[in-house]
C-alpha cells in the first residue's frame, strides 16, 4: 500500500509538471484551437467587465458601425436578449473564467482548465480498485485525449471534473450527505456543459448497486435539479436570458418545450438531425472514429462472433484474434501520426484499450464488485440519450468531446479489466491482458509522438498570424469569415474587429473606412487569398503566417 501511495504522488506530479509546462509553457496564449474557445473567452471579460450584472458583450468598433452591420460575433454563437448581445454558451462557464481572463487572458482559461484537468485525473485515481491507482493515472493522463482539454481553455475540463467528482461521492462515500453531494456536483457540472446531464442514469445506477434503496436516488435527483434550477432562475431574473439557451439550441426535443420562448430573446436553433445523420455522428464520429461502415460492420461482427464463441465452448481465442485485428488498427494509426502528426476523431481510436470496459470476465477469475457492471450501463445510457436528441456533430477536436464525461470511469473498467486478464490461469486470457497492455502503451505513444506535436505545430503556426496581426500598427482588423474572426478573439479588446463576409459587404465597409478617414486596416483570412476586397482602399502588403493570409489595405 505505501508503495502504491508513492507511485501515486510521482506519477500525478509527473503529469502535472507535463500539463503545467505544455500548456503555459511550449503552447502561445495568442492562439486559441477553436473559435468556441475566443467567443467563450470574450464573453468571460466582458462578465468581469460589468461586475457581473450583465452579459452584455460590447462592441469596440459601434463608433465606426452603429448599426452592427459588421459585428464580428454571429448566430448562432450569440443571441440577442433585448438590447443586449450575449454568447449562446452556458452562463456558469462564463462566471467560473471570469476572474481568471481578466487577469490573465487566454492563459488564465488555460490554468482554470489545467487545474480541473489535474481534479478528474485525481477523481479517476479515486474510483480505482486497491492497487490500480497509479496504472489508471498513467493511463487517464497520458493515454488518451485529457492533455488536449486540460490546456486548451475549453470549459470541458471544469464540467468533466464535476461528473467525476460525482461519481467517486456516489461509488466511495457513505451516509445520506453522499448522494446529496453526487448530485450537486452532476449539476454543477451539467450547467457548464450539457452533456454532463446525460450521466445522470448512471449514477442513479450505481447509487441503486450500493443501497439497493431509493431513498439516495432521490436525493441525488433533487440535488441536481435544485442546481439546474437555480442555474436557469440566474439566467432569467440576473441576466435576462433564456434558461438553458444552449441546450435548447442544440437539441431538437428541446425546441418548443415548456421554457418556451422568452419575449425580447431571439434564440438560434439548429436542424434536427436525421437518422442517418444521426449514425454517423454519434456510431461513426464519435465512438468508433471510422467512417466506413463495411469495416464498422466487420469489426462489429467479428467482435459478436468471438463473444458467441466463448459463450458457447468457453474458450477466449476468438476474442484473442480479434484484439489482435484492434492492434492492426491502432499499429497504423500509430504508424500515420508519428510520421505526420494529426488530429484522431473517435472514442475507440483515441483511447482504443476501452474496448476492455466491454469484454467479459476470463475463466477462473471473479470480478470484484459491480463498478464495471455500473459502467457499462452507464455508458449504454448515455450513447442512447445522445443519439435520440444529438443535433450537432461538436466540431472536429480531439476524440469526441461530447463523450468526454465517460472517460474517467471507462479508464477506471479498462485498466481493472486488463489487470484480471493479466493474473487468469489459462494462457490465452493472459496474451488477452499483455495486448491490453500494448493498447495503452500504444494510445500513450499515439498521443505523446503524434496528437501533442500535432497540436503544437497548429498552436504555433496560429499565434504566429494573430501576434503578427496584435502587432501591426493598423487598429482595425476585417476577417472574411465568420471563425476566422472567433480565433482571432484573444485581440478582441485591443483591437477593433470586424467581419465582411460578403463581396459587397466588404465594398461597403472599404467605403465606410475612407469616408471615416481610416488611415489603414490589415485583412486577416485562411488560405492563400481572401474572399473578399476593401475598395477603394488600396492593398500595400501581404503576409502570410501559418494557414492566415493578412492582408495591409491603406487609404489612397
Amino acid at each position: 500500500m505505501r508503495h502504491e501511495w508513492r507511485s501515486t504522488r510521482l506519477i500525478f506530479g509527473g503529469i502535472v509538471i507535463f500539463y503545467a509546462v505544455l500548456g503555459l509553457g511550449i503552447l502561445s496564449p495568442h492562439a486559441v484551437y477553436s473559435g468556441d474557445i475566443g467567443v467563450k473567452f470574450v464573453q468571460a471579460r466582458a462578465l468581469a467587465a460589468h461586475h457581473f450584472t450583465s452579459l452584455d458583450i460590447p462592441y469596440p468598433g459601434a463608433f465606426l458601425d452603429p448599426d452592427r452591420r459588421f459585428f464580428p460575433l454571429r448566430p448562432p454563437f450569440v443571441l440577442a436578449v433585448g438590447n443586449e448581445t450575449q454568447a449562446i454558451f452556458p452562463t456558469a462557464s462564463a462566471a467560473i473564467q471570469a476572474a481568471a481572463v481578466t487577469v490573465g487572458g487566454v492563459r488564465g482559461m488555460i490554468v482554470v482548465t489545467l487545474l480541473a484537468g489535474l481534479a478528474i485525473i485525481y477523481a479517476t485515481a479515486k474510483m480505482a480498485e486497491p492497487g490500480l491507482g497509479p496504472y489508471v493515472l498513467l493511463a487517464i493522463g497520458l493515454a488518451g485525449p485529457l492533455w488536449f482539454y486540460a490546456i486548451s481553455g475549453f470549459e470541458h475540463a471544469p464540467a468533466v471534473a464535476c461528473g467525476a467528482a460525482a461519481f467517486v461521492c456516489a461509488m466511495r462515500l457513505s451516509g445520506p450527505k453522499a448522494a446529496l453531494f453526487a448530485g450537486a456536483l452532476l449539476g454543477v457540472g451539467a450547467i457548464q456543459r450539457d452533456e454532463v446531464l446525460l450521466l445522470t442514469p448512471g449514477l442513479l445506477i450505481v447509487l441503486w448497486l450500493r443501497a439497493r434503496r431509493w431513498q439516495p436516488l432521490a436525493r441525488a435527483i433533487v440535488a441536481t435539479v435544485a442546481v439546474v434550477i437555480a442555474a436557469a432562475w440566474v439566467d432569467v431574473s440576473w441576466f435576462g436570458r433564456p434558461p438553458a439557451a444552449h441546450l435548447r439550441h442544440a437539441v431538437h426535443l428541446l425546441q418548443g418545450s415548456w421554457i418556451g420562448s422568452e419575449p425580447g430573446a431571439d434564440l438560434p436553433s439548429l436542424a434536427p438531425f436525421t437518422m442517418r445523420e444521426r449514425y454517423e455522428t454519434v456510431i461513426q464520429y464519435w465512438l468508433l472514429g471510422y467512417g466506413n461502415s463495411t469495416v464498422i460492420a466487420l469489426y462489429a461482427g467479428g467482435l459478436a462472433a468471438a463473444l458467441l464463441w466463448w459463450r458457447a465452448r468457453g474458450t477466449s481465442i476468438g476474442i484473442l484474434a480479434w484484439l489482435i485485428a484492434v492492434v492492426a488498427l491502432a499499429a497504423i494509426d500509430l504508424h500515420e501520426v508519428v510520421t505526420a502528426p494529426k488530429w484522431l476523431a473517435g472514442m475507440q481510436r483515441v483511447s482504443p484499450y476501452f474496448i476492455f470496459a466491454l469484454l467479459p470476465g476470463p475463466s477462473g477469475v471473479e470480478r470484484s464488485g459491480w463498478m464495471r457492471g455500473a459502467v457499462l450501463l452507464t455508458t449504454l445510457a448515455y450513447v442512447a440519450l445522445a443519439y435520440a436528441g444529438v443535433d450537432t456533430t461538436g466540431g472536429k477536436s480531439l476524440g469526441p468531446r461530447l463523450l468526454l464525461p465517460l472517460f474517467p470511469m471507462l479508464t477506471v473498467a479498462s485498466i481493472a479489466s486488463i489487470r484480471d486478464y493479466l493474473g487468469a490461469a489459462a494462457r490465452t486470457d493472459r496474451w488477452i491482458g499483455h495486448i491490453g497492455v500494448l493498447l495503452v502503451a500504444m494510445t500513450a505513444a499515439i498521443h505523446m509522438c503524434g496528437t501533442v506535436p500535432a497540436y503544437v505545430a497548429r498552436n504555433r503556426d496560429d499565434a504566429s498570424a494573430v501576434s503578427a496581426v496584435a502587432s501591426a500598427p493598423e487598429r482595425i482588423v476585417v476577417s472574411d469569415d465568420m471563425f476566422t474572426a472567433q480565433l482571432l478573439m484573444p485581440l478582441y479588446f485591443r483591437k477593433i474587429i470586424f467581419l465582411a463576409d460578403t463581396p459587397p459587404g466588404a465594398s461597403q465597409l472599404g467605403a465606410k473606412m475612407e469616408e471615416q478617414r481610416v488611415s489603414g486596416l490589415v485583412l486577416v483570412a485562411r488560405g492563400d487569398t481572401p474572399s473578399v476586397a476593401l475598395p477603394p482602399l488600396r492593398l500595400t502588403k501581404v503576409e502570410h503566417k501559418g494557414r492566415f493570409v493578412i492582408q495591409h489595405w491603406r487609404r489612397e
